[in-house]
């Protein structure tokens, strides 16, 4: 969930590929294929503060993750995103890293908006129960 982290997780990377050069919000960037292999993300996961909330097995359930990440000439990340499965439930997380060194004005959003959960693994009950409607 910490955009920090994944990106961390990236630097452990097992495979990386350039793909190309492309333009992201007006920037120019390197665009890389990053393969990062399941038992590196599961150690990871695992070192997450929400790790115990995990229901027992959940991170030896992580398959077919593709992450691509778009960095800039001052090796900044401008753009991530990784796909990955778990049983029958495909996600993909796509991060937009824009207007760095400008200050941040944040606006909560309205409380009928917003969805608590107490760790990843009510989380992924949430989408299993979505899944099955």
């Amino acid at each position: 969930q910490d955009p920090l982290e994944m990106l961390k997780l990236l630097g452990g990377a097992d495979d990386i590929r350039t793909v190309g050069e492309e333009t992201v919000n007006g920037v120019r960037t390197t665009h890389y294929a990053v393969e990062v292999a399941r038992d590196r993300l599961a150690d990871i996961a695992a070192q997450s503060p929400d790790a115990a909330a995990l229901p027992p097995g959940a991170l030896d359930q992580i398959k077919d993750v593709t992450t691509d990440l778009w960095v800039d000439d001052d090796h900044l990340p401008r753009r991530m995103r990784m796909s990955l499965s778990v049983q029958q439930l495909s996600m993909t997380m796509a991060l937009e890293f824009l207007d760095y060194g400008k200050p941040v004005e944040v606006t909560a959003p309205a409380a009928d908006d917003v969805l608590r959960v107490s760790g990843p693994g009510e989380l992924g009950r949430v989408f299993q129960s979505a899944a099955r409607r």
